[in-house]
């Protein structure tokens, strides 16, 4: 059984989408030896149904041994809320 809902235009959601790393191969960090260790492979963003985004790309070509990327450093397409985890 499954259950949908109708939702209006321009109604906003939250949802999850995959988060994907890219230039990771290129950072001084992996150059110099180090690794890439991904916290999370998914965001819950917060939007509207028109403009869900496929995927969130995260760039951490210049990042160094012991750096780290975070979700504020990332630039989220214009209507696109990043939904960060209570701690």
């Amino acid at each position: 059984m499954s259950n949908f809902m109708r939702l209006g235009e321009g109604a906003t959601i939250r949802i999850s989408v995959p988060l994907h790393v890219q230039k990771a191969e290129a950072s001084p960090g992996v150059k110099r030896g180090g690794t890439v260790n991904i916290v999370t492979h998914t965001i819950e963003l917060e939007c509207s149904v028109d403009n869900i985004p496929q995927y969130i790309e995260a760039d951490v070509g210049s990042l160094e041994i012991g750096h780290s990327l975070h979700l504020s450093d990332i630039t989220m397409p214009k209507g696109v809320r990043a939904l960060r985890e209570e701690t």
